[in-house]
């Protein structure tokens, strides 16, 4: 998907999905840029620059470098300069306005896992974000409800117990 150009001096930029959840699973906030990826970290008002100027991430170069790399001497422009539109051009223009109003602070960049309440990454919380949503939870009663056997409902429940307690 591509930046799309309203007038002039607007740009509205659509989203592209994300081949991982790591991005958004993370929240950055912006300290010396060491660690976070400029293209990449979601750092600009909560969205990667590559995927609020999708067009324009094509066009860079060095695309794993950090914001504190790409802030000096404006080295983010570079390769952008075979921009061939007016559509890339009005992004790089608001991509320029948003960049523009970062300061560093000599603070080290903050990371922060969404998927536990400490805000620190386990496996453990990756594995089962992955899962989030994708079944519900059974309830062991509409068992007993089933047009079955007595001895097939019977079992289905001893198996619902099991499963209980080794989750618990």
């Amino acid at each position: 998907m591509q930046c799309i150009v309203e007038t002039w001096n607007t740009c509205r930029c659509r989203f592209r999905k994300r081949k991982g959840k790591t991005s958004t699973s993370t929240v950055v906030t912006l300290g010396d840029g060491a660690k976070t990826s400029f293209w990449q970290s979601s750092w600009l008002q909560g969205q990667a620059p590559m995927d609020l100027f999708p067009d324009l991430f094509k066009l860079a170069w060095r695309k794993n470098k950090t914001v504190r790399d790409e802030l000096v001497n404006l080295n983010w422009t570079r390769g952008l300069w075979k921009m061939q539109t007016i559509e890339e051009m009005a992004c790089f223009v608001k991509l320029w306005d948003l960049v523009q109003a970062v300061q560093l602070s000599d603070e080290p960049d903050k990371i922060t896992w969404s998927w536990t309440a400490d805000g620190e990454y386990t496996a453990k919380s990756a594995y089962n974000a992955q899962f989030m949503g994708s079944f519900s939870e059974f309830s062991g009663t509409s068992i007993w409800k089933a047009d079955s056997e007595g001895k097939h409902k019977f079992f289905a429940w001893l198996l619902v117990q099991c499963k209980e307690k080794a989750e618990g």
